[in-house]
């Protein structure tokens, strides 16, 4: 979803509509002090490049106006970067699945028949410049809060001047959703009637009751 909004959203000239003739719904935006987007895909990319965006693996939470979507970012290999758009937040089903993807130096995106390719990596941000169909400039920009940031920017037009969009991606489930937990209580004529320790007591009690609920909590061994 988030990848169909960068590479849609205003390539008509950027009108601003989401192209049934109604308004997009505004973002959710932060205050982001950018540099200005290079305009030249590179071809000289390689597998460490890649790698330098590992920090946007996981699953991530942001806003279209005031309606939630969800993404998972996880690498294939080397050379690949897959993004899943998941229904809802119960993260159970796919509903449509992106690829980015390092070929000749280039790395690369397809939406429809529009593509983009990254003119520059860093540690921190990725940016991406259409190269064919039209379409819009994009970056992902990593924040010190373990947050991103995806930023739609498009040019000036007769009808529109240049501007930029931020979509905030937040970690999903963010911690103050996964509700605690406590270890269970053994006391020590438990263990010492079984033969085991107690923290081996614990660790069993916790797996039978449970962890095999596949329910998050933020358990710690104590």
């Amino acid at each position: 979803m988030l990848l169909a909004i960068l590479v849609g959203i205003f390539s008509a000239c950027g009108t601003g509509n989401n192209g049934n003739g109604g308004s997009t719904p505004p973002a959710q935006t932060a205050n982001v002090a950018s540099p200005q987007a290079q305009n030249t895909a590179s071809n000289k990319f390689t597998e460490a490049d890649i790698a330098k965006l590992k920090w946007i693996e996981g699953t991530w939470r942001g806003m279209d106006g005031d309606k939630p979507f969800f993404e998972r970012y996880r690498f294939e290999n080397e050379t690949a970067m897959i993004v899943e758009t998941l229904a809802d937040d119960t993260l159970a089903k796919v509903s449509e699945t992106s690829r980015f993807q390092l070929l000749d130096g280039e790395f690369t995106h397809t939406e429809g028949n529009q593509s983009s390719a990254a003119s520059s990596i860093t540690d921190k941000s990725v940016q991406f410049v259409p190269t064919s169909g039209g379409g819009n400039s994009f970056r992902f920009e990593r924040q010190s809060d373990g947050t991103w940031n995806a930023i739609l920017e498009w040019p000036s037009s007769p009808n529109k001047p240049a501007g930029s969009k931020v979509y905030k991606m937040e970690p999903w489930p963010s911690k103050r959703d996964i509700p605690e937990c406590t270890s269970p209580r053994v006391s020590k004529g438990d263990s010492e009637t079984l033969g085991v320790s107690p923290l081996l007591m614990r660790r069993a009690v916790r797996a039978i009751a449970g962890r095999w609920m596949y329910r998050p909590c933020l358990c710690a061994e104590r």
